[in-house]
């Protein structure tokens, strides 16, 4: 029986840096189709077409940027406001072995709010610019 994977085991990187204080995420990859309808028949076929992903995050804000390796509001708010929002990321298993996907995409959004005696959080959301790969996670 394989084990399961808890989301705590998980890390969000964008562009080589870990997203600090993660409180969640999820990835979406969808298939578009093309509706093709004949003329003798009454079904309409589906063909697969390309593909689009993104990914969503959330996490908390921390009152002063962090040094080393952490993703921060700050920093992706600086690549929003940027004249080239691209960025690549990948959500990476803690277990070596465990498949993950790598790409390239562009920061679409980002916001941050919060309420009274409450953490403030932000999220944004990354859509996908091109394909992506798949990687295994190291030993």
């Amino acid at each position: 029986m394989a084990n399961q994977i808890l989301s705590k085991e998980m890390t969000l990187t964008i562009d080589g840096s870990i997203l600090g204080c993660t409180t969640d995420f999820s990835q979406s990859i969808s298939r578009n189709v093309i509706e093709i309808g004949h003329i003798n028949t009454t079904a309409i076929e589906n063909v697969a077409d390309t593909y689009s992903w993104n990914v969503s995050f959330s996490a908390l804000r921390m009152e002063t940027e962090k040094t080393g390796t952490d993703m921060s509001y700050d920093a992706l708010a600086r690549k929003i406001l940027s004249a080239s929002p691209d960025v690549s990321v990948y959500i990476l298993p803690d277990a070596s072995g465990n498949n993950y996907q790598i790409g390239n995409g562009i920061l679409t959004s980002l916001e941050y709010s919060g309420a009274m005696n409450s953490l403030v959080s932000f999220s944004g959301e990354i859509t996908g610019n091109g394909v992506l790969s798949e990687a295994t996670a190291a030993s």
